[in-house]
Order: C-alpha cells, then structure tokens, then sequence
C-alpha cells in the first residue's frame, strides 16, 4: 500500500521498539500523522542560525532570506522579554554573519528571532554558558 507524504510509515521491531523516519520510538508511543523530513531545505523560508551554540563569549548569527529584504534580529529572554535588537536592515549586507557579543548575557538559554517586513519569521534558540 502506499502510504500518503504527510505520513511516514511505522516499522516494528522485535525488541519492542519501531521505526518512526529516522527515530526509533516505543510502542505506547501513538503517531497518527507526520511529515516526512525533507531532504533538500525549503529555499523560501527564511533560516536563522547561530555558530556557536552554546557560546561562552561571542556568537555569529547566519541568516537565510528567500529575496533580499529588509530585517530584523532580536534577542528575548525565555519569558518573552526583548533584550536587545543586534541587527536591523537588508539581508543583503549581512552575507558573512553577524558577530554578537555575549559576554554581558547571564549564562541561560534566549530566544533569537529574525522577522521580515513581509512577515516572514525564524525563532532558535541560542545557549551561553560561562
């Protein structure tokens, strides 16, 4: 039977757990739909991503745009709280990163968002350690 792409099929295996994709999970485990992981990244969705993470003093953000456009990255607390907006302007400048200083940031774990003024958004989450 063919098994429709927004489900992904599920193995048993003898030792009591079943293949789920790439994850193996318990058979109390339910999944009644899934998507299947692409293969190739989706070029029209924008992408946020922080090298390294967890950072002990800086940290360089690296962002994907579909088109050149107007941006903002900024950073929350878990809680919601807006720290600070570490870059605003076109994507386009910002082709090698941007180099974030975390040395004033108490070791935790914060919220990085990029938003677009076509209302395009990435959320990750970013870790300081000390």
């Amino acid at each position: 039977t063919s098994i429709p792409t927004p489900f992904v099929e599920v193995t048993n295996h003898p030792n009591g757990l079943s293949e789920q994709g790439d994850r193996l999970v318990s058979q109390n485990t339910v999944v009644i739909a899934a998507e299947k992981p692409s293969a190739e990244p989706n070029i029209n969705t924008p992408t946020l991503k922080a090298y390294p993470n967890p950072g002990k003093t800086a940290t360089k953000f690296f962002v994907s745009m579909p088109l050149n456009s107007t941006i903002k990255v900024k950073l929350y607390t878990l809680s919601g709280q807006l720290l600070t907006t570490i870059f605003e302007g076109n994507s386009e400048r910002i082709a090698h990163g941007i180099s974030f200083s975390t040395e004033r940031l108490s070791a935790g774990v914060y919220v990085a968002a990029l938003y677009s003024l076509k209302g395009e958004e990435a959320r990750i989450r970013l870790s300081v350690v000390k």
